[in-house]
């Protein structure tokens, strides 16, 4: 009856895991969703500063393209339309893109869906307009003549973005300021910093411009994470199964929440470092973008939230000296201290809602 008790357990707790690993084996596809809407902001915005161009076409692509959540996620992001999708950074390099979308679904490495045929006459309509702007035409424009011949060779002589196609960046950022702070109160802080600003400094345009960078930035994060919180409130509102309409309910207090205010729980916390990383993701900030030591930051998080269960029974003399030999073992007790936390386990696990916190302080 254990074993069969057991597997059950298992079972269910493996389930959603399963279902949500399954969708994120699928065939990857490629998205064309920020190219467009980058493309489509830079076109509005010539001749405004490069740092206020790339702010505003982030926040236009944070306001318009397609969310989703799958069946299941208890945390939600998705940095392209498609639940594994690859992005266009257009601003890096552009023709290859039109070179080879009939080639992404066969050639021999990183294969990807087959693009429709809608979607790759809109790329053939909008990366044109990257032609002689983007990174790699312009760095493309300025090296010498005898380093363009070598590669235009074929001959590989720095791994730099322009090459590679993507912004090479490795950043580790500061999330943990965005948990203890929120996105609102690190604006706060911007605001602030303009406000103090002297028009008679000589790099006053520079800072001012930067300071304002950050704000639409911000301003389009925090909107971003409200778009969140709508689309799982309206899935809550047609939601059938009382379970996932309760979960979908949590989520969308929590992203209208996160990661504008400090996150004040596990979940939130979660939830504010993973719409974070994705807003970052979306600008472009290359495949090495990482965690960082989330295991120390979300740690206080985690001791706060998610009570822990102690099984004590009594310290005996022996323990952790070399007089605790195996011989002093009670089997018929460890038997019974594991049959305990089976049970527990197992009530704990089937139970409706998770179980009320009694704090002893």
């Amino acid at each position: 009856m254990e074993e069969a008790l057991g597997k059950k357990l298992d079972s269910k707790r493996k389930e959603r895991s399963a279902k949500l690993k399954e969708k994120m084996l699928q065939m990857p596809e490629i998205c064309i969703e920020r190219g467009y809407l980058l493309t489509e902001s830079y076109k509005e915005t010539e001749g405004e500063p490069p740092i206020i161009r790339r702010a505003k076409g982030l926040s236009r692509v944070l306001e318009e393209m397609t969310l989703g959540v799958d069946e299941g996620e208890l945390i939600v992001g998705r940095s392209t339309s498609k639940p594994r999708g690859g992005m266009l950074i257009p601003e890096v390099q552009w023709e290859w893109y039109l070179k080879e979308m009939d080639l992404f679904s066969t050639r021999p490495w990183d294969r990807t869906a087959p693009l429709s045929e809608e979607e790759k006459g809109k790329m053939r309509e909008f990366l044109p307009y990257w032609k002689g702007k983007c990174l790699y035409d312009r760095w493309q424009s300025m090296i010498p003549d005898e380093i363009k011949k070598i590669h235009d060779a074929g001959i590989y002589i720095t791994n730099t973005g322009v090459v590679s196609g993507v912004h090479l960046a490795h950043p580790t950022v500061d999330y943990e300021r965005v948990l203890k702070e929120g996105l609102k109160g690190i604006k706060k802080q911007v605001d602030e910093k303009i406000e103090s600003l002297v028009m008679s400094d000589m790099d006053y345009f520079n800072k001012y411009q930067f300071l304002h960078s950050i704000q639409i930035v911000i301003t389009a994060a925090i909107g971003f994470a409200h778009r969140y919180a709508s689309l799982v409130e309206d899935m809550a509102e047609k939601e059938t199964d009382l379970k996932r309409k309760a979960e979908l309910e949590a989520i969308a207090q929590i992203c209208w929440r996160v990661p504008e205010y400090p996150a004040e729980s596990f979940h939130e916390a979660l939830q504010s470092l993973w719409l974070t990383y994705i807003v970052l993701r979306i600008e472009g900030l290359g495949p090495g973008l990482g965690f960082g030591r989330a295991d120390q930051f979300l740690y206080p998080f985690y001791q706060k939230d998610i009570p822990v269960l102690f099984y004590f029974s009594k310290e005996t003399v022996d323990l952790h000296k070399p007089t605790d030999d195996p011989e002093k073992i009670i089997p018929e007790k460890m038997a019974k201290i594991g049959k305990l936390v089976f049970s527990t386990a197992w009530v704990i696990a089937n139970m409706e809602g998770r179980p009320k916190l009694i704090s002893s302080k």
